[in-house]
């Protein structure tokens, strides 16, 4: 066998050998850099999860209380007690979590019910945010306190009774359906975690 054959067959085996070291390594990497896109993914995950837990805790508080108030209104808007009591509902992690390694690495089903989840929170903030706007316009605030007051004549109390059933009512109506409409989506989430935390 010549020096040259000897020559040639010692390159490809060093060359191979540094190819397949390269290649080691370029896959090591790759795993590595998924399994850190994993761990944050989880992260984001703990964090939504914390915010829903909080957000459930929110709705429970002021879902009552606006159910009372659509009563109230309904049965008679003279004694009820005209304040809006917004849910303080936050989407922060949601928000931070919104990007591709995220969603990459999160169940699709989970991350379409989050998505849905929160699609509600966002129609509820709006609700809360509108409300507000709908009553100066309205101007039912005005004759409440004159109510409050002891300062209202008779034909200002049936007007007001009036503009209360046109004004409060529908706005409560859809504010408590994106109430329940939210919380029951996270509680759904919630209870689907827990239920695949048991049988892990």
């Amino acid at each position: 066998m010549s020096n040259s054959t000897i020559h040639w067959r010692s390159l490809i085996k060093e060359l191979f050998i540094v190819t397949a070291g390269v290649l080691i390594a370029l896959v090591a990497n790759s795993w590595y850099e998924k399994q850190n896109e994993i761990r944050q993914a989880g992260q984001f995950l703990t964090g939504i999860y914390e915010e829903i837990e909080d957000n459930i805790t929110v709705l429970r508080e002021t879902l009552p209380y606006h159910k009372k108030l659509l009563k109230d209104l309904r049965e008679d808007p003279l004694k009820a007690n005209l304040s809006l009591n917004p849910a303080h509902v936050r989407n922060v992690a949601w928000k931070l979590a919104e990007n591709s390694v995220f969603k990459e690495n999160t169940d699709n089903s989970l991350y379409y019910e989050l998505s849905n989840a929160y699609d509600m929170h966002d129609y509820l903030v709006n609700t809360q945010m509108d409300a507000a706007a709908k009553m100066s316009e309205l101007n039912i605030l005005g004759p409440f306190y004159l109510l409050q007051a002891g300062t209202m004549s008779e034909v200002q109390k049936t007007a007001f009774q009036v503009e209360a059933s046109k004004g409060w009512i529908p706005i409560f109506e859809t504010w408590i359906f994106f109430e329940q409409s939210y919380l029951q989506a996270l509680e759904e989430i919630i209870d689907k975690s827990e239920s695949g935390a048991n049988h892990n």
